[in-house]
């Protein structure tokens, strides 16, 4: 009896250890859990370009777990991404002195470093010294272009994959010689479409380009007889990691209503109400937006005293002459080099100019 009473205090001290271990390892598990999920919900909100969601629940993964340095990789990323390289440079700068490993969060700094202000140019070389900056930068320079190749590619892919659906639908309606059940029952294609409706003629074409210069290529579709000179039907965008029109929809588009895409990256639109009222007008995408900004607009109005006017991008109306307002119709500026590729080919019929 007095041996049971001698043990039973070792005994209880080793189930009080073994379920300290046991709360320890379960905490520990956990804590990795609601890591590993907020950097995936930080990832999803990422590839969605929902910026402030992202940054959000990555500082969520640092508070679990502040030694980690794949959280503030992760934020640093969206602010390189959304182009705000000091407050990029001030959370790298808190992850070299908190984090386990820092070789990854050295290797980036030297990434923005002659991006930043002088300020923080300054901590990053007290944080890291002069000569492993030095020697970082010579190591990170080795392969430069087929690093932003591979960028660029995988950014491409995941646009493009954003407008499957709608190049999906404008091949689907032209395979049915635009048939007017087909374009009812449509949801990503331009009214302007039920201009060409019941007709096999006309094939349709599309291609990438970033009109607002934001790193984001817009879709530009266009539907024309074969080998005639593209004009514009849709334009479409990424907003929020969801493509959005850019141009109207309007049974106008293809008739009343051109569009063209110029090589300064504008988009020229003519509007023809009839012989005594025209206008041309030139866009800019706005950046990061579906939005589009007026540029310059040149009116012909035969019932105006001033019969040719010209509208600049902050509102002023100037006179000009008939031979100015003319000249916009060469079509000089108009980018008919750009290279389309062919998503639906109709019948084939030669184009007279």
């Amino acid at each position: 009896m007095r041996k049971k009473k001698v043990w039973l205090p070792f005994i209880l001290i080793f189930m009080i250890i073994l379920t300290v271990i046991f709360v320890v390892l379960f905490l520990s598990i956990s804590r990795t859990r609601q890591y590993t999920q907020y950097l995936s919900l930080g990832d999803r909100y990422l590839q969605e370009m929902q910026y402030e969601d992202a940054i959000i629940a990555y500082q969520n993964a640092i508070q679990i777990d502040e030694k980690r340095a794949s959280g503030y990789l992760r934020v640093s990323a969206v602010y390189e991404t959304t182009g705000e390289y000091d407050q990029a440079g001030t959370v790298l700068l808190s992850g070299y002195e908190t984090a386990r490993k820092k070789d990854e969060i050295q290797e980036r700094m030297v990434v923005i470093y002659p991006l930043v202000s002088i300020e923080i140019q300054i901590r990053i070389e007290e944080a890291v010294g002069e000569e492993a900056l030095n020697q970082a930068a010579d190591d990170s320079v080795k392969q430069p272009e087929k690093q932003l190749e591979e960028s660029q590619t995988q950014e491409e892919v995941r646009y493009e994959a954003l407008y499957e659906d709608i190049l999906a639908e404008y091949k689907a309606v032209a395979e049915s010689n635009f048939d007017s059940t087909a374009l009812e029952n449509a949801q990503y294609v331009n009214e302007g479409v039920w201009n060409f409706s019941g007709q096999d003629k006309y094939s349709v074409y599309y291609r990438y380009a970033d009109l607002a210069e934001d790193g984001i290529p817009e879709l530009i579709i266009s539907v024309n007889e074969k080998e005639a000179p593209k004009q514009i039907l849709d334009i479409y965008t990424i907003e929020n990691g969801t493509a959005v029109r850019v141009i109207d929809s309007s049974g106008a588009v293809g008739y009343r209503e051109q569009y063209w895409i110029c090589t300064d990256h504008r988009i020229k639109q003519g509007s023809f109400g009839g012989a005594n009222h025209e206008e041309v007008t030139y866009y800019r995408v706005e950046e990061n937006s579906s939005s589009l900004v007026q540029d310059e607009q040149f009116i012909y109005d035969s019932g105006s005293n001033l019969m040719y006017t010209h509208v600049d991008r902050n509102g002023n109306v100037n006179a000009i002459s008939e031979t100015e307002y003319m000249e916009v119709f060469e079509e000089s500026d108009v980018d008919y080099e750009a290279e389309w590729d062919l998503l639906y080919e109709g019948n084939s019929i030669h184009y007279i100019e």
